[in-house]
């Protein structure tokens, strides 16, 4: 019965009550339905009106998470996405990173406008390569991402993903 408008509306609720509560650590949402079962991640993003290519989405597993991450007074995004088919989806990723802010922007950057196509650096954190881009620099916005052998970390700032990352070693 939610909305993608007013499932963006319950997350930018908790983003201020985890703000508003100074909390440190990343905060973890698993999405269910009214019965308490799992929402599947091709469920949610057909709920979100997300345009990830079919290709990509059939690599994909249904587990999924959420998180919300107090990045100095300011509420940050990001996800944890499964594998399904971890060698081909490391592939299709890797073939559409430039577009993977576009058409994640819905879920993560709502009020901002991200360009179709962006050009992605890399870093590191601790031993795992990471791959991010700028994206308003003056509100610390980024889309970072790291890719692992069962899944891939988002996140929309580069405390917001080293956060996650070091919660799921």
């Amino acid at each position: 019965t939610v909305t993608g408008e007013s499932f963006l509306q319950m997350l930018k609720q908790s983003g201020d009550r985890i703000v508003a509560a100074q909390m440190v650590k990343p905060v973890e949402f698993l999405l269910t339905d009214k019965n308490n079962n799992p929402i599947a991640f091709s469920r949610f993003v057909y709920l979100m009106k997300l345009s990830l290519k079919a290709e990509l989405m059939a690599t994909l597993g249904e587990p999924f998470s959420l998180f919300v991450f107090n990045d100095n007074g300011n509420a940050k995004f990001g996800l944890r996405l499964s594998f399904a088919d971890s060698v081909m989806a490391k592939k299709l990723i890797t073939q559409n990173e430039k577009t993977l802010p576009f058409l994640l922007q819905t879920l993560l950057f709502s009020d901002i406008v991200v360009p179709r196509e962006v050009v992605f650096r890399s870093g590191a954190y601790n031993i795992e390569a990471v791959r991010f881009v700028n994206i308003d620099v003056t509100r610390n916005l980024s889309f970072d991402f790291v890719v692992r052998d069962d899944g891939m970390f988002i996140g929309t700032s580069k405390e917001m993903l080293r956060a996650v990352l070091d919660k799921n070693r």
